[in-house]
């Protein structure tokens, strides 16, 4: 699996949260939930551009690029609501469909003259799908988390678990991530998913479920 793919969406991940966390979507103006899902639309936003725009130029840095402009586009326009008191009328579809139209809508037939940095193989665009559901699992969206405790996860636990579930046969675990009830799980199902990665343990379904619920106290 190729190393810079993974470093990309990585980068474009913090770079997301880093700009998030810079403007004050903690502010009285928003409630926890409210400013939860301006994030959470926001990120799943710049992954399906991230998703497009690599199939189209398989080009890691054109991906990047975009998806930089994109995640600037959403809280620019969320901020000038914002700043406008209209934020009661904010239709965050609208936010989405806007970043769209400035990322996706402008790429044209210039394939021939970019060159591919990755192979787009079976393989890759398989991860490219699977790459949103690791980031929203370790993000623990059922949990009513502050957007500062979601920053500190993508810093602590992103990258690790990124090239943990890059590797085969280990897509099957991320889906329990979302069972996971407190950020102070992470470490330990990530310990757990590498020692069974190691010693080459194949659970089933059933399995898997009880170890969760013995481990974390979830179910």
């Amino acid at each position: 699996m190729p190393k810079l793919f993974i470093e990309t969406f990585e980068k474009i991940i913090i770079e997301y949260f880093e700009k998030v966390s810079s403007i004050n979507l903690s502010s009285e103006i928003y409630t926890k939930s409210y400013s939860s899902n301006i994030v959470f639309i926001g990120l799943n936003t710049i992954i399906h551009i991230f998703r497009i725009t690599l199939c189209k130029y398989k080009n890691t840095d054109i991906s990047h690029h975009y998806c930089k402009q994109g995640f600037v586009y959403y809280l620019e326009y969320i901020q000038q609501i914002t700043s406008a008191n209209f934020q009661n009328n904010l239709n965050i579809n609208d936010a989405v469909m806007f970043v769209y139209a400035k990322t996706l809508l402008p790429i044209t037939e210039l394939t021939e003259l970019i060159s591919p940095t990755i192979p787009m193989t079976d393989t890759i665009q398989l991860l490219s799908n699977e790459l949103g559901n690791i980031v929203n699992g370790l993000l623990l969206w059922k949990n009513e988390l502050s957007i500062e405790v979601r920053c500190k996860i993508i810093k602590e636990h992103l990258s690790k678990y990124l090239f943990l579930f890059s590797e085969s046969n280990l897509e099957k675990y991320v889906k329990y991530m979302s069972k996971l009830s407190n950020p102070t799980h992470l470490d330990y199902f990530y310990k757990s998913v590498k020692k069974m990665a190691k010693s080459n343990t194949s659970l089933t379904e059933d399995e898997i479920n009880n170890k969760l619920i013995i481990d974390y106290n979830i179910d």
